[in-house]
């Protein structure tokens, strides 16, 4: 494989992508291809936008999608957390679990990789920790509001460096990268 293609017009996630996939011995390029916003699980969302996408650019590409699960919602918002953002800001994300004792939450992101219109890998990355008031950078998305277990920090309090050694799209790209490189399957 050549040239592979990550189908995005989101020039944060370019940025982050880039830096981790940056020895993988591939050419990458990026194209914004509108795509249906799908329901499902992380999995079946990935994986169908991964299908959609090589059937519109007819090459190896990769999509990734990206959900934020709070425990006390069973999940919620997940895929959905874009509208949910779109909608209540990150304050209204905060609100949501005002009720509850429980403010933790999953950062996932899954990543589909379609080589063929048939040949479809998936990888998933996760983070725990927890929905607190906004702090640091709110640039980009919720990473003010989700602060990751370990370190105590928001991602938003983050350089780049630090998070993607830590967060769920740093973990899904490394094992796209892996895969990229030989090693595991996804």
């Amino acid at each position: 494989m050549g040239k592979i293609f990550f189908i995005t017009g989101n020039e944060d996630k370019k940025r982050e992508m880039s830096g981790i996939l940056a020895d993988v011995g591939i050419e990458l390029d990026f194209v914004k291809v509108d795509l249906p916003e799908l329901q499902g699980t992380p999995e079946y969302v990935c994986r169908e936008k991964a299908k959609l996408a090589f059937e519109r650019i007819r090459e190896p590409c990769f999509v990734d999608d990206t959900c934020l699960e709070f425990n006390a919602h069973k999940g919620l918002p997940g895929v959905y957390i874009k509208w949910f953002l779109d909608n209540m800001g990150l304050v209204g994300l905060n609100r949501m679990l005002a009720d509850f004792e429980d403010k933790g939450a999953t950062a996932v992101c899954t990543i589909g990789l379609a080589l063929s219109a048939g040949d479809v890998h998936t990888f998933r990355g996760a983070t725990t920790g927890f929905i607190v008031p906004p702090r640091g950078s709110t640039d980009f998305g919720w990473d003010a509001v989700f602060e990751e277990e370990v370190s105590g920090k928001t991602y938003g309090e983050m350089g780049s460096e630090d998070r993607n050694e830590c967060s769920h799209r740093g973990k899904a790209y490394e094992m796209l990268r892996n895969f990229l490189l030989g090693g595991k399957n996804g």
